[in-house]
């Protein structure tokens, strides 16, 4: 039998150092298309190495060059509505005079009989007095600078002027409305916010004084903002919206939280903002017993004062305007506690 071979473990006569993979440079023109006209592997491994050495590119780095789009129109945030103004109607103001005057009959005359033949018949007055209405001035102006017109982008002074604007029909409605609550003087028991029979029985409580007091019937019924939102949440004693959108026969109106344009009680629903909390006011508007005399000025621009040295403008919205209260027996107001 042969003895078994000894096989040695071989010994590096060398070391073996670790090396540092080989730092890939970007390539010219040139040597990217040798080597794609190399093709196969070697056009393969170059586009690899091509990919993996390129840098990263991100919207970080491109700052100088993104552009920033400005969208037009411009946002406001506010309407310039007037619902107590559209809904009285703004009478055309005299240029002339500080003040001006409504004549209004105080005394009107008498009918009497039957009368006998030969007899006198009924004596009567008529007097005729005069309301005084003093114009009020209303408005509002901005220093604008000329670099701001030229640079701005959408241009500024077009929105400026719409702003003004909107905030002078803010101003003269919220006039206005302090003009009517101040000057009706009538005013039932306070109502029960959340009962629909009771809020029956002071709106026809208004009606009948108002009929009354000069034969007319109420048309509109004004309210603030949170008065709005008691009424259309009334129901009968089956839940049953009292103002339902889609209105049923035995409704009493209709109404929807989107909608301006409502009937409440057989009247025209204005809802404004301008009122103080719990107001509420039924009115023959249409008899003109509130008026409103308006005389819109409209825009101004104009270099004035310090303008010229410091290169601006001033640009101001302006208006005159006189709401009144010329009989107060056509309006009564429905108090809460």
């Amino acid at each position: 039998m042969s003895e078994p071979t000894t096989v040695e473990a071989a010994v590096a006569t060398q070391p073996i150092y670790a090396t540092a993979k080989q730092e890939f440079k970007m390539p010219s023109a040139g040597e990217w298309m040798a080597a794609q006209f190399a093709g196969g592997s070697i056009a393969a491994e170059f586009n690899a190495r091509l990919r993996a050495a390129a840098p990263s590119v991100t919207t970080s780095d491109l700052d100088g060059i993104m552009p920033t789009p400005i969208l037009a129109p411009i946002y406001s945030g506010i309407q310039g509505l007037r619902p107590v103004v559209d809904a009285i109607g703004a009478r055309a103001m005299p240029a002339g005079g500080k003040i001006f005057i409504i004549p209004k009959i105080t005394t009107h005359t008498s009918i009497g009989g039957p009368a006998t033949q030969n007899t006198t018949i009924t004596a009567g007055q008529f007097i005729v007095d005069d309301v005084q209405v003093t114009k009020g001035i209303y408005g509002g102006y901005v220093q604008l600078s000329e670099a701001s017109i030229d640079w701005s982008d959408p241009e500024v002074l077009g929105a400026l002027l719409e702003d003004l604007g909107r905030k002078y029909a803010l101003f003269t409605d919220d006039v206005a409305c302090d003009a009517l609550l101040t000057g009706t003087t009538q005013a039932t028991g306070n109502v029960a916010p959340t009962d629909p029979a009771d809020w029956v029985a002071k709106i026809y409580a208004c009606a009948n004084t108002i009929l009354s007091n000069g034969n007319y019937l109420p048309d509109h019924l004004f309210v603030s903002g949170d008065v709005f939102a008691q009424l259309g949440t009334l129901s009968d004693t089956s839940d049953r919206p009292l103002f339902p959108q889609v209105g049923p026969m035995n409704a009493f109106g209709t109404m929807n939280a989107a909608s301006r344009e409502s009937i409440v009680f057989g009247l025209r629903l204005v809802v404004d903002t301008n009122f103080a909390a719990k107001t509420t006011i039924v009115g023959a508007a249409a008899t003109g017993a509130f008026r409103c005399y308006e005389q819109q000025k409209g825009a101004i621009v104009a270099d004035i004062g310090s303008g010229a040295s410091t290169l601006s403008r001033d640009v101001a919205f302006r208006g005159y305007f006189a709401p009144i209260m010329i009989d107060a027996n056509q309006f009564m107001k429905i108090p809460q506690a």
